[in-house]
């Protein structure tokens, strides 16, 4: 699972999704 994950960071497509996460996620705490 973490060479999944690994993988995952390794494509820029996946990051805009997770920023957008941390920022929502910060922004509601």
């Amino acid at each position: 699972d973490k060479w999944k994950i690994r993988l995952q960071l390794t494509k820029p497509v996946t990051w805009p999704p997770l920023v957008w996460g941390v920022v929502c996620g910060a922004a509601a705490s």
